[in-house]
């Protein structure tokens, strides 16, 4: 996953802590107190991170037992998953 900057295009720094093909990124853009800030991907492995993507780290780390199909941040900061079947 790669982030740059929305104005010139530029990379600023890329996010490559995961071992399988990245499936879903959702960024934060609605919460009150992260909106812009983190960002969700998850991986064809079942595998979610959750970025800070003004430094680059690693905030947490989830694995599911089925394919997520949806990922979305809600307005009080918490983060929803959706799986189909």
């Amino acid at each position: 996953m790669y982030c740059i900057r929305h104005d010139t295009l530029i990379l600023e720094r890329q996010l490559v802590k995961h071992k399988a093909d990245i499936a879903i990124i959702a960024a934060d853009n609605v919460s009150e107190r992260h909106a812009g800030r983190l960002a969700v991907s998850y991986d064809v492995g079942t595998n979610a991170i959750v970025w800070d993507l003004f430094s680059g780290t690693e905030l947490a780390r989830f694995a599911s037992y089925e394919f997520v199909r949806v990922a979305s941040w809600l307005m009080d900061g918490r983060l929803a998953f959706g799986m189909f079947s």
